[in-house]
């Protein structure tokens, strides 16, 4: 048989969860060599390619992946080589750095895009009278649906997202009343000096006032 693999190195030695880290790995006796990474370790190995002296890979750890060290070795037809630790990282704080739109009308339901860095696996984190759905989160951006209430509070909000990582800064979205529209006046018209009663009708008039021409 051939002699054993030996390894000394492996760099880097650490990874963030939800991180595809490329990594080479060093020793002596490696040709045909199986990469062994434990199964519970929330890592796969891809892209292997071997030589005598040197193992090359990509790992792919999963966001979900339990941080702490994972003892990594080779086997070939010589054997099981030593373990080398690598070890599994919270990711990086996420950050927002935009929001689009920037606005919404209560009792609709608005598509928004979140971007910013670090945030695969996201949650969104909205305030009360807005509920975020079908969120899908990549690392630069999260999309959602913003379902507005339509007895919401109206003004400026703060939204962030939650990962692994911990809460990022805030970004606004403003909640709007929505856009009143008139439908009818009666009667339609008046005499010059005189008072006339008249009733307006339409939607989202609460609160609203009147926009009168100059002599009325």
């Amino acid at each position: 048989n051939p002699p054993p693999p030996v390894l000394p190195t492996l760099a880097p030695a650490t990874g963030a969860a939800g991180a595809a880290v490329a990594v080479t790995i060093t020793g002596t006796n490696l040709a045909g060599a199986l990469l062994n990474v434990p199964a519970a370790s929330g890592i796969t190995a891809t892209g292997v390619t071997t030589t005598a002296t040197q193992i090359t890979a990509t790992l792919n750890i999963a966001i979900t992946a339990p941080v702490g060290a994972q003892l990594i070795s080779v086997t070939t037809a010589g054997g099981t080589s030593n373990a080398l630790t690598f070890t599994t990282v919270l990711p990086a704080l996420p950050t927002l750095t935009s929001i689009a739109p920037l606005t919404g009308v209560t009792g609709t339901t608005v598509p928004v895009t979140l971007t910013g860095t670090s945030l695969l696996g996201a949650t969104v984190n909205v305030p009360v009278g807005v509920t975020a759905t079908g969120v899908v989160a990549t690392a630069t951006t999260v999309t959602a649906n913003f379902v507005i209430a339509a007895n919401a509070a109206v003004g400026a909000k703060s939204i962030t997202v939650t990962t692994r990582g911990g809460t990022s800064t805030a970004v606004t979205f403003t909640v709007n009343p929505p856009v009143p529209a008139l439908t009818s006046i009666a009667p339609n018209v008046g005499v010059q000096g005189t008072s006339v009663p008249v009733v307006i009708g339409g939607t989202n008039l609460l609160a609203s006032t009147f926009t009168l021409p100059a002599g009325i």
